[in-house]
């Protein structure tokens, strides 16, 4: 890996990734302020309840695709290798949680890791799928958590992925290795967690 090609496409991924979509087709479809309004989130979320299904799903492909295509592009224009090219997918994540054109505000970056897990091992993250639809009926009233905690087993189905029993599943729709997959899956979700913890409420507690 080069480490000069990882630094490129992790600033290049930043600045794409920065791009607050969410803030822009919020105020072009009827002058919703997403970072007032609502939640005070600038992200496919507080668009889609606040503004509309349409304009907040459009807001959730453009932020997935400001993350995948970077590692595409940089992979099959450029020839980078796997690693370089995921870390502008990993740059585009840091960008849209931090963005350089909101004083480094962002959405919790939901949308951009599943772009970066699709590049890095889409069966993995098909498998993550299955297990959100198994995890919605068990946690009634806090579904918003069945996503990140089925991306948490995003690591470990990229190593499983990479065993003999599975290593012939789908193998062309893995780009990188086990250990990259499994490093920067776990990073990224460590970094979606911790862009959730803060807005979740503990029940109130019962005085004895």
């Amino acid at each position: 890996m080069s480490p000069l090609r990882a630094l490129l496409g992790l600033g290049t991924g930043y600045l794409i990734g920065s791009i607050p979509f969410a803030v822009l087709l919020a105020r072009a479809s009827g002058g919703f302020d997403a970072l007032r309004e609502g939640t005070r989130n600038p992200g496919a979320t507080n668009v889609f309840k606040h503004v509309g299904r349409k304009v907040g799903a459009a807001v959730g492909l453009l932020d997935y695709f400001k993350a995948l295509v970077p590692c595409l592009l940089a992979q099959g224009c450029l020839g980078w290798g796997p690693a370089e090219a995921a870390a502008a997918g990993v740059g585009a994540v840091l960008g849209h949680d931090f963005s350089l054109f909101l004083r480094l505000r962002g959405g919790k970056g939901g949308a951009s890791t599943l772009g970066v897990m699709t590049f890095l091992d889409f069966p993995s993250l098909i498998g993550s799928g299955i297990l959100w639809v198994l995890a919605l009926p068990l946690l009634k009233g806090r579904r918003f958590l069945a996503g990140p905690a089925a991306l948490s087993f995003f690591p470990l189905l990229t190593a499983l992925h990479s065993t003999p029993a599975f290593e012939g599943l789908f193998p062309g729709w893995r780009r990188g290795g086990a250990a990259l997959s499994a490093w920067l899956g776990a990073l990224l979700v460590a970094l979606l967690w911790a862009r959730i913890a803060p807005g979740l409420r503990l029940p109130p507690r019962v005085a004895p």
